[in-house]
């Protein structure tokens, strides 16, 4: 357990460097990376419950709740008490939120760049199938 410790607080410099630092999104408003990947998980369904969003995000409640509250500060975010269970709010993104998303893309392209011209097509499909397999193994801590 303490090489797994061990090898990942030694990618951690090597994550920040090389990949959060290329992709951080250049906002006005400085929406955490949680928040804008919420806001962005809210456009592909009519709405969530906070419970959803917990699991789906894989938030704490607390977390979750930081993050919609922030989001409705903005007002990129409306909740709605759920008639049936009054313990159950729905949150749905609004036109704002759509378009500060728009106004806002999560930028890439110099990680896409830089991936491909540092690793060849073996590199990229080992780093490929590597970040599916620290997908799957992350989904169950």
């Amino acid at each position: 357990m303490d090489d797994i410790s061990n090898k990942l607080l030694k990618l951690l410099p090597y994550w920040h460097f090389n990949v959060e630092r290329r992709i951080k999104q250049k906002n006005e408003l400085n929406i955490t990376y949680e928040s804008y990947y919420c806001l962005l998980g809210l456009t592909k369904v009519n709405s969530l419950t906070m419970k959803e969003i917990a699991t789906d995000f894989y938030f704490g409640k607390q977390q979750t709740t930081r993050i919609i509250n922030q989001l409705l500060e903005h007002g990129f975010v409306e909740k709605v008490v759920s008639q049936q269970d009054k313990r159950v709010t729905h949150v749905s993104i609004t036109e704002k939120g759509r378009m500060y998303l728009q106004k806002n893309p999560f930028d890439t392209t110099d990680l896409k760049e830089d991936l491909s011209r540092r690793l060849t097509q073996k590199d990229m499909k080992e780093l490929n199938e590597s970040l599916d397999v620290l997908l799957k193994i992350f989904k169950k801590l």
